[in-house]
């Protein structure tokens, strides 16, 4: 009106469904496979080269997985092409359910399909690899008829093999003929060498499944010596596996392995329970009060139930906790340090004490290291093992050894292997010493046969 007041309103409005749902039409057209709805090789390209832009800024790994079905042809010849379309749209919905949601399963066209998965260890590629292999290992039932097929799956790692995406492809589609000529319905790295490392983490993983259920670990006891008497104050539980297939392996080869399968738990509930039947043995036989030292990994300090379980298992041990120790590695107690001083005064409410393994070779604030409810400092053995010829090695020990008297904590030496090693500790103020110059880790038996002599053969050290 003549005051400029808004009276009232023209609209004009039409319907456009028709004209999105002709958009929608093209761009799944453009960018999905007509026959599984998966994503198409264009679409595919642009997913990996944003996989690529990402992981240069956050170091993020992923890897390509090139997939050939096996006897496709064979289908198409035999049971005509409508069999083989249905087979495809079976054989996609497989693949969906094996992979994780940031991964993306596309079909390059005929019976190949192509799999980006990022990662944070290769054995979640190769588990995912042997999963897809399973997927096709009954026959599949169409029409009534049993239809056999498998994988040959090639794998590229970035930015191992490549830092594009037409070499990443290039390099998968190279270890997938490698698999084919290798006898077909398996999977190869394109690098040899890391598909050695596959098979080998692979096995290892498949065999400590078995060792869990049918009780295939044992425990070997390192005794602690003090460093003024050299009379023995306390033992190191240390978990040894001698498989039927692949022989002793040691723990720094299996125990990753177990912590990115999720079989840490089982495994360190086991330790803690043969651990403290032992030493209850040991104190019953030996008429001594050693005490018993438990490594305890980062990943088990994060399970829910850690406190609850592990507080049931040492009072169905009927061990005094006075007598327990767990041995912490200072990288897993500062990867989350506020939830790690929580846990481990939780822990030091049961009577435990906690001992800081590996330190020195980690990352400590001493801003948050007097804030932790420890109670032992642990020299690292790479120190103690270059004391006496390098001048960086002594002063890291003799910094440690101060800084723990400083703090009113023990502190332990580990990796004594030699006589001048244990006596420039000594002189540093070192309190405790455990190492090869006293005693190898050794077997229930021979422990408490040690423990009996009261170390009469090792006084004079």
């Amino acid at each position: 009106d003549e005051d400029g007041n808004v009276l009232n309103y023209i609209a004009i409005s039409r319907d456009i469904t028709e004209s999105k749902n002709k958009e929608k039409a093209i761009h799944q057209l453009a960018y999905y496979d007509f026959l599984t709805k998966l994503p198409n090789r264009k679409l595919f390209e642009q997913e990996v080269e944003s996989f690529i832009k990402s992981a240069h800024y956050n170091n993020k790994k992923f890897a390509i997985l090139f997939l050939d079905l096996d006897n496709f042809k064979w289908v198409n010849d035999s049971l005509g092409h409508a069999v083989g379309d249905r087979l495809l749209i079976v054989i996609s919905k497989f693949l969906k359910k094996c992979v994780s949601e940031d991964s993306i399963v596309s079909r390059l066209g005929g019976d190949e399909f192509v799999i980006i998965a990022p990662y944070d260890s290769k054995l979640q590629i190769t588990k995912l690899a042997t999963n897809i292999l399973h997927t096709v290992s009954d026959p599949i039932i169409i029409d009534d008829k049993e239809i056999n097929v498998g994988w040959s799956i090639g794998i590229s790692v970035y930015p191992d093999n490549a830092k594009t995406y037409t070499d990443l492809l290039k390099s998968a589609d190279t270890a997938m003929y490698m698999a084919k000529e290798n006898g077909k319905n398996n999977f190869r790295y394109y690098n040899e060498a890391m598909n050695q490392e596959a098979v080998e983490r692979m096995n290892i993983d498949t065999r400590l499944r078995y060792a869990i259920k049918n009780n295939g670990f044992n425990l070997n006891y390192q005794p602690k010596y003090s460093c003024a008497d050299n009379s023995i104050k306390g033992l190191e539980a240390l978990i040894r596996w001698n498989d039927d297939e692949l022989g002793f392996v040691p723990p720094d080869k299996f125990i990753p392995i177990a912590e990115e399968s999720g079989y840490m738990k089982d495994i360190g509930e086991w330790v803690l329970k043969q651990a403290l039947s032992d030493l209850k043995k040991i104190h019953k036989e030996t008429n001594s009060d050693i005490s018993m030292a438990v490594n305890i990994s980062g990943k088990q300090l994060d399970e829910s139930d850690f406190y609850e379980n592990t507080k049931k298992i040492i009072q169905d041990s009927k061990v005094e906790s006075k007598y327990i120790e767990f041995e912490i590695t200072e990288t897993s107690v500062m990867k989350d340090i506020n939830k790690s001083i929580k846990m481990l005064e939780k822990i030091k409410e049961l009577g435990i004490t906690i001992s800081i393994d590996d330190f020195g070779t980690g990352y400590s604030s001493l801003a948050y290291l007097k804030k932790l409810p420890i109670d032992t400092l642990k020299i690292d053995r790479e120190f103690v093992l270059e004391l006496d010829n390098s001048e960086e090695s002594h002063s890291i020990v003799s910094a440690t050894i101060a800084l723990s008297t400083a703090l009113k904590l023990k502190n332990i030496a580990e990796g004594v292997e030699t006589i001048e090693q244990k006596n420039i500790l000594k002189n540093l103020g070192c309190s405790m010493i455990q190492g090869y110059l006293y005693s190898k880790p050794l077997e229930i038996n021979p422990l408490i046969e040690l423990v009996s002599n009261d170390c009469y053969n090792i006084k004079n050290i």
